[in-house]
């Protein structure tokens, strides 16, 4: 099983051209708290994103999943709005939110 931090560091800085016109203009923060790893967060600002250790004081929404199932989300084997019906994936803060970090993630894909 992969790491799912690193998966998102990667995906983010290679596709940086990819996302950059989804992220112009946001100045938002998602943290992930993985029920059994570590917690970290992505942070957009000045059209960029930074994928940072940790836990963040104030962010837009927190996403906590477990490390497998968010490591089939990011790798698209797990659909993040099935996951979240069906109470896998469970997120706290500006919901509708998440659906803009969905196109940022459904990027990677393309």
């Amino acid at each position: 099983m992969s790491d799912p931090y690193h998966i998102l560091k990667e995906n983010l800085e290679g596709n940086l051209d990819r996302i950059t016109p989804i992220i112009r203009g946001w100045s938002k923060i998602f943290q992930f708290k993985v029920s059994d790893g570590e917690p970290f967060y992505i942070e957009f600002k000045n059209d960029k994103a930074a994928v940072v250790k940790g836990e963040h004081q104030s962010p837009i929404a927190t996403l906590i999943v477990k490390k497998e199932d968010l490591v089939k989300i990011l790798r698209g084997e797990l659909d993040a709005n099935q996951a979240f019906f069906k109470g896998v994936l469970k997120i706290s803060g500006n919901i509708l939110e998440t659906l803009n970090l969905k196109k940022v993630l459904d990027a990677f894909g393309k």
